[in-house]
């Protein structure tokens, strides 16, 4: 404590009024001081069992004898208390104050005797005890309030304690998430099951790893997610709403982070191919490590969505720019903890909403997922509307003049007749976790409801994401179509139940947020741009990849529209191909067969158009702003060696998508033109002859069906 020197009358501060119940208390732990209460005067006069009425109390001489004492053996904490003050607390020698009644005492002299008897302040020591009219005194729990920030952000929390006097009321402790050692874990731990964390979210907590780890760690546990729930505020700081920078309160700003890991992951790729090609004898030594960091990394971008979601839209989250013009807020939502408090711990609230569960409950349980991959289970088409099976589609081999070894992976037979009823059921899936959530909010008695879903589409993606949201009784889906798209079309979606908009999608780039103003879906997810659901282009598809790669290939063709099947069976192929070459024995239990180095070989090829008029119509975008991000990651597959030099993205002409669509009628293939572009771009390969293509080659066209629009 600092040094209290002696006040002058003018500066005593104002004065404080408190109950007669208070100075009994006070007077009772003077007594009971070890000076005081075995001095030799005041036995005396307890022995005489009342004090001379000409004289005042001798706690009064003796306290005043021991506070000067004191003073004299401590040089560094002088307690300066005037002896008017002493005089009338102890004789009670003072004046009723107010009209409320009450002793009135200047602020110094009364806060100097606390430090002296209690060694804190008159503040600090009723936050720890209280007194009944009893002056009975009965110690009760402070509340510990935890400030999770970086260190740079101490003078921000600082100013707003010097702006909110209510602060001082708690017992606060600032842990620093940059300070080795910490993690969320351990800071809850502390928060304990009557404390409060406020967790302070800047750009740099989302893109440092033990943070990020840490919160996604900690949340996967539901008791523990319950918990955060619970017992946490988020303030967020300026950094994290910068436009164009990591503004998390929108879609575009979310995937930014995003592309933050993202870029980590492909950094350790890039370290861990140098490794390999130039056979680094340090390869064993970091092999664990190098692969234990990229499954870390991985884990992070996957849930890095979700996870700033979760943060942002939380009804106890606050911005400190805000919170600066709207100080009470804070102190609002401090309160309102508090008196959730009351109703008990989150364990009890379980018990008490158990029964509000039931609607999300049967939800949550009629969505069944028999494995994620193993063979003997599959999971596509999804029970109990179909029967599961793996493969789920069917490949034949067609009969293509010049080439003896051309494979069909067939996948009109799905339910609505193309492969994005695949993409539509790990949307299902993906609304488990949604509905698990919206399980966890009711626990801790929050508003909430599932998110709707959002998506740009020219027909069949929609038609199939809305034929299972009805079958699992999930909110229909909100549809952004073209302006030009076919009245049937728009129809056929409406009849289904999606709520169906237009607009001339040819005008500007779309952002996520763009999407959900035009669909009037402001608070729910925008699903168009695929890495909101699937950041790393292995989910959408992967059953499918693992299918076509079962069949070993030597060239691989397949429509590339969004590019997110295309992608999917690159990056399935790679990491198969990742593992042979760290020497791991394990593969995927869906890939069948260890013939790696003939993926390594295989061409993955992808067949487009960038023509507005083109047949191809379900291939054809004016804006696809991922299409840089897939040419990258080709070239870096092909630079590591990992698929065929010859694997790319090829523009189809249309003089071949005509010849396509003769020879698949011939051959009675259930498609429409943009399911059969990798036929096309075979009969142009074959003309050109720009790429040598054996006649003996095994080649595999995938066929991605003709839609179904009437469920």
């Amino acid at each position: 404590m600092p040094s209290l020197q002696k006040t002058p009358k003018r500066q005593r501060g104002s004065i404080i009024r408190i109950e007669a119940t208070e100075i009994d208390r006070l007077i009772k732990d003077i007594e009971q001081q070890e000076k005081v209460r075995h001095h030799p005067d005041l036995e005396r006069y307890r022995k005489r069992g009342q004090w001379p009425k000409s004289k005042a109390s001798p706690v009064y001489q003796i306290l005043k004898f021991t506070i000067d004492q004191e003073n004299k053996q401590n040089e560094k904490v002088k307690y300066e208390i005037e002896d008017g003050f002493l005089y009338g607390l102890i004789n009670r020698h003072t004046k009723k104050v107010g009209k409320k009644g009450g002793y009135g005492f200047y602020r110094y002299n009364l806060t100097t005797l606390y430090y002296f008897l209690y060694k804190k302040s008159r503040e600090e020591y009723h936050l720890e005890r209280t007194y009944d009219t009893t002056t009975k005194a009965t110690k009760v729990p402070v509340t510990p309030i935890i400030v999770y920030c970086e260190r740079h952000n101490e003078n921000e929390w600082k100013h707003l304690e010097k702006i909110l006097p209510f602060l001082s009321n708690f017992k606060i402790t600032l842990e620093f998430w940059d300070q080795p050692g910490t993690n969320l874990t351990k800071v809850m731990q502390k928060v304990g099951e009557h404390g409060l964390l406020i967790n302070c979210i800047d750009k740099e907590y989302l893109e440092n790893e033990n943070c990020i780890k840490s919160l996604t760690e900690y949340l996967a546990i539901n008791e523990q997610k319950i918990k955060y729930l619970e017992r946490s505020i988020h303030l967020i700081f300026p950094t994290c709403l910068q436009q164009d920078n990591c503004d998390i309160s929108t879609d575009s700003g979310r995937l930014r982070v995003l592309s933050f890991w993202d870029e980590q992951i492909r950094r350790i790729n890039e370290q861990i191919a140098v490794f390999l090609n130039r056979g680094d004898e340090l390869l064993p030594q970091l092999k664990n490590y190098l692969e234990s960091l990229k499954k870390s990394y991985d884990n992070i971008a996957r849930n890095i969505i979700n996870n700033v979601d979760f943060i942002y839209n939380n009804d106890r989250t606050l911005h400190y720019e805000h919170l600066l013009k709207h100080p009470k807020e804070l102190q609002q939502l401090i309160e309102q903890v508090l008196q959730q408090e009351k109703r008990g711990n989150y364990a009890i609230i379980l018990k008490e909403v158990k029964q509000s569960l039931s609607e999300i409950e049967q939800l949550y349980h009629a969505i069944v997922i028999p494995s994620e991959n193993d063979p003997q289970r599959p999971e596509f088409p999804p029970q109990p509307f179909y029967q599961p099976k793996y493969p789920a589609s069917d490949c034949y081999p067609i009969d293509i003049q010049g080439f003896s070894n051309v494979w069909l992976k067939d996948e009109s037979s799905n339910p609505t007749g193309t492969h994005k009823d695949r993409m539509a059921w790990e949307l299902v899936i993906k609304y488990k976790e949604l509905l698990k959530q919206e399980r966890i909010k009711k626990m801790v008695n929050k508003a909430g409801e599932v998110p709707r879903l959002s998506i740009i589409s020219a027909g069949s993606a929609a038609i199939a994401i809305q034929n299972f949201l009805r079958k699992f009784h999930l909110p229909d889906l909100k549809v952004l179509l073209d302006e030009k798209t076919e009245a049937s079309i728009q129809k056929a979606l409406q009849k289904a139940g999606c709520e169906v908009y237009t607009y001339d999608l040819s005008r500007q780039l779309l952002k996520p947020e763009d999407i959900k103003a035009l669909t009037h879906n402001k608070h729910g997810l925008d699903i168009t741009y695929r890495e909101i659901m699937d950041y790393d282009h292995k989910t959408y598809y992967d059953w499918l990849s693992y299918e076509i790669l079962n069949h070993q290939p030597d060239f691989c063709l397949l429509p590339f529209g969004t590019g997110d099947l295309f992608q999917n069976v690159l990056n399935i192929n790679y990491d198969e191909v990742l593992k042979y070459r760290w020497g791991k024995q394990s593969h995927d239990p869906r890939l069948q067969h260890n013939n790696i180095k003939g993926l390594q070989n295989c061409h993955f090829m992808g067949a487009t158009t960038r023509n507005p008029q083109s047949k191809l119509n379900k291939l054809y975008s004016a804006f696809l702003p991922s299409l840089p991000d897939h040419h990258q990651k080709l070239n870096k597959y092909q630079e590591e060696g990992m698929c065929g030099q010859y694997s790319g993205i090829y523009e189809v002409s249309e003089y071949y998508t005509d010849k396509a669509i003769d020879v698949a009628n011939s051959l009675k293939i259930n498609f429409e033109p943009s399911g059969v572009a990798g036929l096309a771009l075979l009969f142009q390969l074959q003309a050109e002859r720009t790429i040598p293509i054996p006649s003996t080659a095994k080649i595999v066209i995938v066929n991605t069906g003709k839609t179904k629009y009437q469920l």
